[in-house]
């Protein structure tokens, strides 16, 4: 059986990104949830609005911009 490896966190530009962190995407005001990780060398959050639960998109982890 074949296990799908899971990452709770994602290192860039010396930032782990982490499951449940809100972030921003790009110069966006937009707040997001990340979810999970996928892609090649999990380089792709799984994101979704915590406000919106509905609410489903990704990102390239160098977009990402951590909510201070």
């Amino acid at each position: 059986m074949n296990e799908i490896p899971v990452v709770e966190a994602v290192e860039h530009d010396d930032h782990y990104y982490v499951i449940g962190e809100q972030v921003r995407v790009g110069r966006s005001r937009t707040v997001w949830q990340i979810t999970s990780f996928f892609g090649p060398e999990f380089s792709h959050a799984a994101l979704q609005r915590p406000d919106l639960p509905t609410s489903n998109s990704s990102a390239h982890v160098s977009r990402l911009v951590p909510v201070v």
